[in-house]
């Protein structure tokens, strides 16, 4: 419950995740600290007596005053904001950012709903490398506490965006075999299409054309159509990049540098596609061109 923004008759409060944290925190997590302070050890004196809010929360109820002081009831209790922090992706870099609201954790001991805590550790060294020391550290404190699932920064990151990256891979695999297979679609169209104007090529040369003429007219022709598939390409491109917006993070969805490095190796492909059929319609003697006709 918000105090300056009490829900209307009828309507549920607005939900925020919930996180407790304790003195460090921020700083461990390289979460800046966008206005107030951060959690503190007086804040852990009493329940709920601070509260640290997300910047969206803050640019969404208070967009143009400060939201230091703000007032708000969370399981019953009155906490008053000390301070705004930046938003965070807790689920993943591919989800939406959560709107948080952070408590002290030393209030809440004993309250059996926390089954467990994670610690955050930053380092300047290989962190993988102090695992003993800090599971040493937490042993002197309590014996019994068991310390499970480590793993660094870059893990958690990997392991968030693992079907996003399998998604990537397939999406490059499928790309790929598409490459191959126009590659191949344009050799055989300009093949066929080589065959079915061999009496016209035979008259060509029979007129006088050359050998270099021959080439030029197939290849152009080649990447006159190349050039026109890639066109309407770069058109559905564009129309259907927003239903992969949902796949991307940090990337946007319609990426000029992307789409010409696109265009341009299927250029390159149908110009390399078409070298064949043209040197093959430049080596076709008149009369033999004539006779197939």
């Amino acid at each position: 419950m918000i105090e300056e923004f009490p829900p209307a008759e009828g309507q549920f409060p607005p939900v925020f995740q919930v996180r407790r944290a304790a003195p460090g925190f921020f700083e461990a997590m390289s979460i800046p600290v966008v206005e107030g302070r951060a959690l503190t050890a007086d804040d852990h004196t009493h329940r709920l007596g601070s509260v640290v809010i997300s910047r969206s929360i803050k640019n969404e109820y208070w967009p143009d005053t400060s939201a230091l002081g703000k007032r708000l009831t969370v399981s019953g209790t009155t906490a008053q904001v000390v301070g705004v922090v930046g938003d965070v992706h807790s689920s993943g870099l591919d989800t939406p950012l959560d709107r948080f609201v952070y408590l002290p954790m030393l209030d809440a001991e004993g309250d059996s709903r926390v089954e467990g805590m994670s610690v955050v550790v930053r380092a300047s060294v290989e962190p993988l490398g102090l695992v003993g020391a800090v599971r040493s550290a937490i042993a002197e404190l309590d014996p019994d506490l068991a310390v499970a699932d480590v793993r660094p920064m870059q893990r958690w990151v990997g392991d968030s965006m693992s079907r996003t990256t399998f998604t990537a891979s397939v999406l490059a695999i499928a790309a790929l075999v598409a490459l191959f297979l126009g590659s191949i679609g344009i050799y055989g169209v300009l093949s066929y299409i080589v065959s079915q104007r061999t009496t016209e090529i035979g008259i060509r040369c029979a007129l006088g054309a050359t050998p270099a003429n021959v080439r030029r007219m197939i290849f152009s022709q080649g990447i006159w159509l190349a050039g026109t598939g890639v066109a309407v390409g770069l058109v559905a491109a564009v129309a259907l990049a927003r239903l992969l917006a949902a796949q991307l993070y940090g990337v946007c969805p319609i990426d000029p540098v992307t789409i010409a490095v696109a265009a341009a190796i299927f250029v390159v492909v149908a110009m390399l596609a078409s070298l064949l059929p043209a040197a093959r319609a430049a080596g076709t003697a008149s009369l033999d061109a004539l006779r197939a006709g």
